[in-house]
Parts: structure tokens; sequence; C-alpha cells
């Protein structure tokens, strides 16, 4: 949701499942979503995007995260603004997936950027991209300083990454 109503009414529904957090998607970069000025569409627009987090964050019992990419165009400036601006609108910690909107899953994700938004906020920083073994999460650490690491298809594909990372 990225409207007042539609939000407090999703977190409504989300209560009966009594989740943990609640995660607000400005990472999806499907034309679906970026035609209704959803996913990373909502970086084109900071301010939009301070609301939704700030809406969110009130009317939330939970703590609220955000996903992200480096934005709809490369510029690392604009990635370390934008993610000041959510520690600020009150997200608890955002999970970065370094590539631009137009890259969808193709290149190489820019893991030095998660190095650069984890120097600039003083909340919890998550990377995520290129992260296909144990080692790949272990080096996403170790390079980045990031808090901790996403892992998404490679989940799916080998759901033992977890007890080999462990």
């Amino acid at each position: 949701a990225n409207e007042e109503r539609f939000i407090v009414e999703s977190l409504r529904k989300l209560e009966q499942m009594q989740p943990v957090a609640i995660d607000i998607n400005m990472g999806c970069p499907v034309t679906k979503a970026l035609k209704h000025n959803w996913g990373v569409a909502l970086m084109g627009d900071p301010r939009y995007a301070e609301e939704v987090v700030r809406i969110t964050v009130r009317h939330s019992r939970w703590p609220v995260s955000v996903k992200l990419r480096t934005g709809l165009r490369d510029d690392p400036e604009y990635l370390i603004d934008f993610a000041r601006m959510l520690e600020e609108a009150g997200a608890s910690w955002i999970t970065i997936h370094p590539r631009i909107a137009a890259q969808q899953r193709r290149g190489n994700a820019r893991w030095e950027y998660l190095a650069r938004v984890r120097d600039a906020v003083r909340i919890p920083v998550i990377g995520n991209g290129d992260v296909q073994t144990a080692d790949d999460a272990l080096a996403m650490l170790r390079e980045t300083g990031c808090d901790g690491v996403m892992i998404g298809r490679a989940a799916a594909a080998r759901p033992w990454i977890f007890w080999q990372i462990g």
C-alpha cells in the first residue's frame, strides 16, 4: 500500500498474523509495481516515500523496515541521502539490493554501495544480492560491514545454505 487508508487497512489485516515486523518493499522493479507507483518507483519521489514510511511507522505496532535498491539510476549519493531519509522517517532497519531497477537481477550487485550506506546511517543495514553460497554471505558481511545478509532465490534452490552459514 502507498496511501494512508490502504496502509492502515493492511496493518489491521496483518495484525491477525501476529507479525514480528512490517517491511515496505521499495525494491520491486516489475512493470506492474512501477505503473502503480509501488516498489522501486517510490525511490523516484523521496518525499512521497518518506510519507509512506512515516504513515506506516505511525500506525504500526511493530518495527518497520524498508527493502530498496540502489534506485532508478546509478547514483550512490542519492542512495545515501535516501537511506538517511528512511532512517529519519522512522525505519528500524533497511535491506539494500544494490542494483538499479533496470538491471533487475542482471549484472553484478554493487556491494561497495552497501558499505557506503552502512557508514552513513545508524540503523542496521542488511545486504542482499549475488548471495548464492555460504561463502558469498560471509564475504558480504566481511567486505561491507553489513549487519546481516538477506538470502533470496538461493534459499529456495539450496535451503541448506543456512546450515552451511551456521
